[in-house]
């Protein structure tokens, strides 16, 4: 086997690690864009209440809107920037306790190492024989309960206290209505 085709192979092997990885990632990203962008809507009204700036609509529209493309920015950042092989394998050995065997297996495929064939070829096997039986839904969870816990109670109080705010009534949309009766009577008068 050669160089390349064995660092194919490996990268190959790979690929699950990879995906499971960055589906860690787009979550753990997705929940942190989601609420920020929630906590923003908030601050955002809680300041239209404080102000009169706009009306609740036109706040919620930004603030969600804000919500929307940080939620698809970060899940850009996950999936347009995957990790490097090199970075896998390391992640690989540690999460997976496999010693060390994936780094090894692809310094030896690349010849960052300088072995024997025929033990190059042993460590390929070794490593292919203990990464075949890990199960990465068993080892590599998406997220822990815990964390999804925390999670959920604390989009739910945003999502709750956004719609107790959207609701309410405003009393500082009372002073932008008599604003904008002031202009349109301004307006009509000249």
């Amino acid at each position: 086997m050669t160089a390349n085709a064995a660092v194919m192979q490996l990268t190959r092997m790979l690929r699950p690690l990879r995906r499971r990885l960055q589906g860690q990632l787009a979550l753990r990203w997705g929940w942190v864009a989601a609420l920020g962008g929630l906590e923003a809507t908030l601050l955002l009204l809680l300041a239209g209440r404080l102000w009169p700036w706009m009306f609740r609509p036109r706040l919620l529209g930004l603030g969600l809107g804000l919500t929307t493309l940080l939620l698809g920015l970060s899940q850009l950042a996950v999936w347009l920037r995957p990790a490097s092989v090199d970075r896998l394998a390391r992640t690989g050995d540690a999460v997976l306790g496999l010693e060390e065997r994936l780094i090894t297996a692809l310094e030896l495929a690349e010849g960052r190492a300088e072995t024997s064939a025929g033990l190059k070829r042993a460590q390929f096997d070794d490593t292919a024989r203990h990464f075949q039986p890990v199960l990465l839904v068993d080892a590599l969870p998406l997220a822990s309960p815990r964390n999804v816990g925390w999670g959920w109670g604390t989009l739910l109080a945003a999502a709750a206290t956004l719609v107790a705010l959207a609701i309410a009534p405003n009393p500082q949309e009372q002073v932008l209505r008599r604003r904008v009766e002031l202009t349109d009577l301004f307006e009509s008068e000249i």
